[in-house]
């Protein structure tokens, strides 16, 4: 449901306020009041309003007092504001503009142009708001990228200069070099998901359409998660139909990238001496493969299901290391979207996620991506 824009109509005249509140109320905005300019400045931390209308003339402390009071302050110095007057010298006019105010009407004002005014200051709000929050994103999004790039970084650095020092040693060496290989490879993972996904945003992202089997790249693709596995103590468990699939026509670096996120994250989230089961089937009526990659972790809330494959998803009330995810999941839905497909994520049974994959056998020429997609980056 839309939440409703705030009005705050600050006036000392009782019949002033309930006058412009009633113009106001057809538009069915959510009106509060204030009768003088201090009870004004508290409502503003109270109700939080996206527009602010006050008269000028008023005890104590006046409009243009209060307007410079809210642009000095850093939390509302961006919520517009409406001096009313029955002044009408130039001189207050320059004074209501230096003040910080963004509109300056004849008091008692017309109401089609209160209105009028207020719904072009709520697009400003509106505008700003938005910039905030693409400004906000982009700060979360560095800052993120910043932190998955320097563990494994930290770790490149580390290995390096112990082989440095104990290279002579054969067994340390072949640790250090496959720990520096392992984090180099994380490098490369996270750059590919960065510049694949940027692509697939922009549009500049073509399939590189070939056929190919794969249940057998799903065979070979566990076969190298196997000596993971088994230093961190699970179980990955494939299951194929037994009749063969038919060949897929689509990306398959692609696919397989989205297998290798979906299997990387089971294995990061989920605890030691548990399984994680990857599975597909090939669905004749549809002519789809329908796989699952089923974990045993923590779980996704069913309710915040969509935010995992949003960029940079943030899970709120859950634990600490399942909050936070970066672009794999992300990449993992466009990737999908581009071949025509869908990925969604439920229960396990009786704990863990399962990720459900639906991809065409043969991917369409030029599939739909959503919309938030073309507008996200």
């Amino acid at each position: 449901m839309e939440q409703k824009a705030r009005i705050l109509i600050v006036d000392d005249t009782p019949s002033a306020r309930m006058m412009n509140g009633a113009v106001l109320s057809k538009d069915g905005y959510e009106i509060d009041y204030a009768c003088d300019a201090k009870e004004g400045l508290r409502k503003v931390e109270e109700f939080n309003p996206d527009v602010i209308i006050s008269d000028i003339v008023m005890p104590e402390m006046d409009g243009f007092e209060m307007c410079k009071a809210l642009k000095g302050d850093v939390r509302h110095r961006h919520i517009p504001v409406i001096l009313l007057s029955a002044l009408d010298k130039k001189e207050d006019l320059v004074h209501g503009l230096d003040s910080g105010a963004d509109e300056f009407l004849s008091k008692p004002a017309n109401p089609a142009e209160l209105r009028a005014r207020v719904r072009t200051m709520l697009r400003i709000k509106s505008q700003h708001d938005e910039l905030q929050a693409s400004l906000k994103l982009r700060d979360d999004i560095a800052h993120t990228i910043v932190h998955d790039m320097r563990s494994p970084l930290n770790v490149i650095i580390g290995a390096t200069e112990l082989l440095s020092l104990y290279g002579s040693d054969e067994g340390k060496r072949a640790l250090f070099c496959d720990r520096i290989m392992k984090q180099a490879r994380r490098l490369n993972s996270l750059t590919n998901d960065l510049l694949m996904t940027s692509k697939i945003e922009h549009g500049r992202m073509l399939l590189n359409r070939k056929s190919f089997s794969l249940d057998a790249m799903l065979a070979k693709t566990l076969d190298n998660y196997e000596m993971m596995a088994s230093a961190s103590s699970h179980r990955i468990v494939l299951e194929l139909s037994d009749d063969p699939m038919p060949q897929m026509h689509g990306d398959p670096d692609l696919i397989i990238r989205v297998f290798d996120n979906l299997i990387t994250n089971a294995l990061k989230y989920s605890p030691p001496n548990t399984e994680i089961r990857v599975s597909a089937v090939h669905n004749p009526e549809t002519d789809s493969i329908e796989a699952e990659v089923a974990d045993q972790g923590s779980g996704i809330p069913m309710e915040q299901g969509d935010v995992i494959f949003e960029k940079y998803g943030t899970l709120q009330n859950a634990p600490e290391g399942v909050r936070q995810f970066g672009l794999g999941l992300y990449f993992c839905k466009l990737a999908l979207e581009a071949h025509g497909g869908s990925i969604k994520v439920e229960p396990n049974q009786p704990f863990g996620s399962v990720f459900s994959i639906v991809v065409p056998v043969i991917a369409p020429e030029q599939a739909k991506i959503s919309e938030t997609v073309n507008t996200d980056g």
